[in-house]
């Protein structure tokens, strides 16, 4: 746990490969352990490389199926996939909502060699332009997000043990 534990630590300074390094040593040590998967998932999300920290936090789901954290990661890190596609965040965001995962989403109604020009109106692009992007209408109202959201009024200094 002292290797998770600094990973976490590393991963608050932003220093994503130190904090890869003692992920992946806390599971080498403790393979069923699911928070050094957590952790090395977040290392790979700071470093940008998405479809790895993707399965990382799938591993952290099959050891510990009720993990909120890591439902939420995993979601960001879909939504960053897409986006690091060319997907925009509307689109990345219906496209999960109605597909789950990103090979599900990629893989049903692709329209290619189209982008966006303005709000819901699509025109085709020259043809240099090569975009593979999932042809979702956009909706204004996004109100339910699988993420759960901070304000004000729901952080308080109660924190239990599966949080941390």
């Amino acid at each position: 746990r002292y290797f998770g534990n600094r990973s976490y630590c590393y991963d608050r300074l932003r220093k994503y490969s130190l904090a890869l390094e003692d992920a992946e040593t806390s599971i080498r040590l403790a393979a069923d352990w699911p928070k050094g998967y957590f952790r090395k998932g977040r290392a790979l999300l700071g470093i940008k490389r998405y479809a790895e920290a993707e399965s990382a936090l799938e591993m952290v789901l099959r050891l510990d199926k009720d993990c909120d954290d890591a439902v939420n990661e995993l979601f960001k890190v879909r939504m960053l996939r897409l986006m690091n596609m060319g997907f925009t965040q509307q689109q990345s965001l219906m496209a999960l909502q109605q597909h789950q995962t990103v090979e599900a989403a990629l893989d049903s109604r692709i329209v290619l060699n189209f982008q966006e020009s303005h709000l819901g109106t699509l025109e085709m692009p020259e043809e240099e332009d090569h975009l593979f992007l999932i042809n979702f209408p956009i909706i204004e109202d996004q109100t339910e997000l699988p993420c759960a959201s901070l304000w004000i009024g729901n952080v308080t200094v109660y924190v239990k043990e599966k949080q941390l």
